[in-house]
């Protein structure tokens, strides 16, 4: 787990974030901020996984995710804003809408597994979300 950590943290230096400054307490976790945008940056291994996550049979298999907040979910003309950002969804490179209903939020996120991901893999990560 601590060279995909080292991955992640060297990955920050590259973008201009002292890894100590965007450590969260909980290990495999951070935040950045660009502009008044949260990005939440977390890493773990697999693990008991339910049956419909593509690695379910597989177990420490490293798992990488940028996802940022955009806006809370609108409460009229939803069945429109859906079609919009499932359309928009096909235009996007390295992530996708989300949204996280017990806390009223849209989100981007890219997430990915590999056992053998790069500084520039996760640099590609951060700054697409960035700028999504």
């Amino acid at each position: 787990m601590e060279k995909y950590i080292q991955t992640i943290e060297n990955a920050l230096l590259a973008i201009g974030v002292e890894p100590e400054n965007a450590r969260n307490a909980d290990e495999g976790q951070w935040s950045i901020f660009r502009g008044e945008i949260e990005i939440f940056l977390d890493f773990w291994m697999t693990g008991d996984e339910e049956t419909w996550n593509y690695y379910w049979e597989e177990k420490n298999v490293p798992v990488f995710q940028v996802i940022a907040p955009i806006c809370n979910l609108p409460t009229f003309n939803t069945e429109e804003f859906y079609q919009a950002l499932l359309e928009l969804n096909l235009q996007l490179f390295y992530g996708s809408f989300m949204i996280k209903k017990e806390e009223n939020m849209l989100c981007v996120k890219y997430r990915f597994t590999s056992n053998d991901f790069s500084v520039d893999h996760v640099v590609q990560a951060i700054e697409s979300i960035s700028y999504y």
